[in-house]
């Protein structure tokens, strides 16, 4: 498996597969998993650049806990 990274010129994820993505939608039911990867992240990623808070060592990691918590604000519990 490769390392998930993300790409400051192009603004675009390198290395998250297709199974990884279906993975993630039945983990996340209540998410709209593409469009969260494809449109949220990196909305926030380009509004946050050159801060802190994008200097990600693990992007993995960073892409499951906001799909956890988009799932726990759909189901109300945030």
């Amino acid at each position: 498996m490769n390392k998930i990274n993300f790409d400051w010129k192009s603004m675009s994820w390198e290395n998250i597969t297709i199974e990884q993505v279906k993975i993630w939608e039945v983990l996340y039911d209540e998410v709209d998993v593409v469009k969260e990867i494809k449109v949220n992240m990196i909305r926030w990623l380009d509004k946050c650049k050159g801060t802190k808070r994008v200097q990600k060592k693990n992007w993995r990691t960073f892409i499951i806990n906001w799909l956890a918590r988009s799932q726990a604000k759909a189901i109300g519990m945030i």
